[in-house]
């Protein structure tokens, strides 16, 4: 379709790319109902079973893990991240994981228009949440969430300083969508 984000696709576009994938996954065996509940269902049992790849077995190993403590599903309402240019998905730490501060410091990424798969696989360009985040990197984009969306920004602030310094957590990665 020649256009070099995702956010540039319109709604049938999207639905023409989406219906293709869910043929390429038929093709080679792979069911997918459409059935919302046996969809949840389906992706529940897999995050369940995801505890014992290889990969997450190797995880375990490095960070100590015991092999009996199974992984959790969390269900939660949907926000939409890719509705349009005013929404979007982000990943932060609670402080600069390269730093050795222990304060309070959002460090990450956001990209607005998409949802959070989008970052974590590393299908799309992203911006970093802070000003001191885009200056440290030397980012040639002016766009941070801190100049953005000042809103959510603070707002995502205010609960790291709430979890970090009230409930006494220890620092945390949050992924979000607005």
């Amino acid at each position: 379709y020649g256009v070099s984000k995702k956010i540039e696709f319109d709604q049938e576009q999207m639905k023409q790319l989406a219906m293709s994938y869910k043929k390429a996954m038929e093709d080679r065996g792979i069911m997918i109902s459409n059935d919302p509940y046996e969809q949840l269902k389906q992706a529940i049992l897999l995050v369940f079973a995801s505890w014992y790849s290889e990969q997450a077995r190797i995880y375990r190993h490095q960070m100590h893990v015991s092999d009996e403590w199974g992984t959790a599903v969390i269900v939660q309402e949907m926000v939409f991240g890719n509705l349009n240019e005013n929404s979007g998905s982000g990943v932060i730490f609670t402080r600069d994981p390269k730093g050795p501060s222990q304060d309070v410091t959002l460090y990450g990424d956001f990209i607005f228009g998409v949802q959070g798969d989008d970052i974590v696989s590393g299908l799309v360009e992203t911006y970093p949440i802070s000003e001191k985040h885009r200056v440290s990197e030397k980012r040639q984009s002016l766009i941070s969430l801190e100049n953005r969306f000042p809103e959510i920004y603070h707002e995502l602030v205010r609960l790291a300083e709430f979890l970090i310094y009230e409930k006494r957590f220890n620092h945390q990665e949050i992924e979000f969508t607005f």
